[in-house]
């Protein structure tokens, strides 16, 4: 296993001054330290006590090569927010973290390591186990990865508008022990047109959302359902259906958890796809507005209470909805996304989303009210993640990554962190467990982007991924250059 070290930015003094080697098998950065106020709440596998148990090892921030190539003709190796995962193992008292990715014989494969500092373990092909389907080649059909409290792993991929392809471990925390998920482990009418799986923890409980689209009678029905692992069923629940209505869609961002594991927070869109609209495309989308809930089945608003369930749209700015952050019937942007969502230690939400223009917002909710600030800073993707003071956000531009401070005073400029690893097309997801654990930690990989089906064959390339203390970011003055 290949860990590359850093390129020194600054000549031969700072090259020299830096502690550890320089040989394309050394880990390397400044010491790291746990951030303070790291936390066990919203991953499943930890117990209360999880950090007295397994001590965040001190390390660098490190750039580890993965031992497989990737297929990356497409975005579907980019585009989930739960592919990179780290999680307690109870039996082995530590912290492991996982990647689900299509190997460049376009097939689910599945890599571990003790995190931070462990090697990633040889690739293992789980393709079979999620019905050994070729991948479509579709940007959609991403993979996800999640962990139940009692380490049962499970993994799904390959979906636009298909039938549900998800493994489960027949072992805790075995990534070799992978089989197809039962049949009768899910409502059966809720898994046969699967798009956008991914999968979230409110406290010890594993969750895993996806979009579920209903046909016939040339009504097409759009339904955003969330369901619940019983660990003693084996059974997913029902836990909420989000929306109904025909013609029209919801888009949901990732489902992010609080500080201490007690509510869900989600941002959301609507897409009008009635007959009558000439163009059915991100031009129709409209308003943007956010739900949090302490059980997953009862939604709010802040000042509103509970919203009834499931929601309903009829016309730009006219929704079940009581309260948008942005309503297009009275001008506000067109969204282009439902983009990304963080909860500070506060408890309160924050948003990074593209506008249909392209412009990149930040919002956030003060405890009184939604504030939004507009044009924050160029990039071609949007992921926000909880500092230990604060929010903070990585951006891609062309072939470089960088970090930006969103709270408490907002960096438009970014701190650079790597340069040569990805492409405009890039997609960052932040490993937000890792970030629970005082690391920022991420996969990075030079990914193309075609429209559906329009390129045949594979593009076959490496993949890293990048971990650095949270402490380092403010101040991080060597990146990683190829």
């Amino acid at each position: 296993m290949m860990t590359l070290s850093r390129t020194a930015a600054a000549g031969l003094l700072l090259f020299l001054s830096m502690p550890l080697p320089v040989s394309p098998d050394a880990a390397v950065s400044a010491q790291a330290a746990i951030a303070s106020g790291a936390h066990c709440a919203g991953d499943a596998s930890l117990p209360v006590d999880c950090l007295a148990e397994a001590a965040m090892p001190v390390s660098d921030a490190r750039l580890d090569r993965i031992p497989s190539r990737m297929d990356n003709l497409y975005r579907y190796n980019v585009n989930s927010d739960s592919d990179l995962v780290t999680f307690y193992n109870r039996a082995e008292h530590k912290l492991q973290q996982v990647l689900t990715f299509y190997n460049e014989q376009r097939r689910l494969a599945i890599v571990i390591r003790d995190f931070p500092n462990g090697s990633w373990s040889e690739a293992v092909d789980i393709h079979q186990h999620i019905g050994n389907e070729a991948l479509e080649y579709d940007s959609h059909n991403y993979t996800a990865f999640g962990v139940a409290a009692d380490g049962t792993l499970f993994a799904t991929a390959n979906h636009h508008v298909d039938p549900l392809r998800m493994a489960i471990s027949l072992r805790p925390y075995d990534i070799t022990s992978f089989r197809q998920l039962p049949e009768r482990s899910i409502n059966p009418q809720d898994d046969d047109r699967v798009t956008y799986p991914s999968f979230s923890y409110l406290g010890e409980e594993l969750y895993f959302s996806y979009r579920e689209q209903e046909v016939g009678g040339g009504k097409p029905a759009f339904r955003w359902l969330l369901k619940r692992w019983n660990t003693s069923s084996r059974y997913w629940e029902d836990v909420a259906q989000l929306n109904t209505g025909t013609h029209l869609r919801l888009y949901v961002s990732n489902i992010a958890w609080n500080t201490d594991g007690t509510q869900l927070h989600l941002s959301a869109l609507w897409r009008d796809d009635r007959p009558e609209v000439l163009s059915r495309s991100t031009e129709q989308q409209h308003d943007l507005f956010h739900l949090y809930s302490d059980d997953g089945r009862q939604w709010k608003q802040y000042g509103e209470g509970e919203v009834a369930l499931p929601l309903l749209w009829s016309g730009a700015g006219q929704s079940t909805v009581p309260q948008l952050i942005w309503n297009t019937g009275k001008g506000d942007p067109v969204p282009g996304n439902a983009g990304s969502i963080a909860v500070d230690s506060d408890s309160h939400p924050h948003i990074l989303n593209t506008a249909r223009d392209g412009r990149l917002f930040y919002h956030h909710f003060d405890g009184r009210q939604w504030v939004s600030l507009g044009d924050v800073f160029r990039s071609g993707t949007d992921d926000v993640f909880q500092l230990p003071d604060g929010m903070g956000a990585v951006s891609a531009r062309g072939d470089s990554l960088y970090f930006h401070r969103l709270s408490p005073e907002l960096d438009r400029k970014g701190v650079l962190l790597a340069k040569g690893y990805v492409t405009r097309y890039y997609h960052a997801s932040v490993d937000k467990n890792a970030i629970e654990h005082g690391w920022l930690s991420m996969m990075l990989t030079l990914n193309q982007h075609h429209a559906v089906g329009s390129k045949r064959g594979n593009h076959a390339v490496e993949a890293y991924v990048l971990s650095i203390p949270l402490s380092e970011l403010d101040d991080f003055s060597t990146p990683y250059l190829k």
